[in-house]
């Protein structure tokens, strides 16, 4: 918090750490996988300095949280492209592309629930067990262990499933509420 740097700066070395991680993930060794796993874990324990920072030099505003959000879903992204790439190279399989795929959309699409669940109801929604488990840092760290096991095709997958059955969960309450 003594220091020069403001919180847009460490959103941005944030999100360059989670690309240079993906790069790692892109690969088809092993090694360059542990340390892209590591990279974008420390790039999202970094993402969470941001905002702090921005609280203890009072410079919250509207414009670093949606620069936060923006970059974080480009890191997204880059990573689950990346690791369905590595998987690509190693699985001559038609199913691959599709299913890395589905497991980095439901990566968007955690922020896009609750973000139109909030404009649609006027309330944001609650923060119960869904909300907390389909998390970007819970993804990130699903992943960075993936990596480490040498199996980060696998961890996408299952983090994507398990996100897509949470926000299935947070439709089924917006819905309801709709009936309320």
């Amino acid at each position: 918090s003594r220091t020069p740097l403001t919180p847009n700066h460490i959103t941005l070395l944030s999100f360059f750490m989670g690309l240079l991680g993906a790069v790692g993930l892109a690969t088809t060794d092993p090694w360059f996988w542990i340390a892209g796993g590591i990279l974008i874990q420390i790039a999202s324990i970094v993402d969470g300095c941001d905002g702090e920072i921005a609280r203890i030099k009072l410079l919250q505003s509207p414009q670093g949280a949606w620069l936060d959000t923006v970059l974080d879903r480009y890191s997204d992204l880059a990573v689950g492209l990346a690791v369905t790439f590595a998987a690509s190279q190693l699985h001559d399989a038609a199913w691959v592309w599709p299913a890395g795929f589905a497991a980095t959309a439901s990566f968007l699409m955690a922020s896009y629930v609750t973000k139109e669940y909030q404009l649609r109801f006027g309330v944001p929604y609650p923060n119960d067990t869904l909300n907390r488990l389909k998390r970007h840092d819970l993804r990130v760290f699903i992943l960075f262990l993936g990596a480490l096991a040498g199996a980060p095709f696998a961890a996408l997958l299952f983090i994507g499933a398990l996100t897509h059955l949470l926000l299935a969960g947070i439709i089924l309450k917006g819905w309801r509420r709709t009936f309320t």
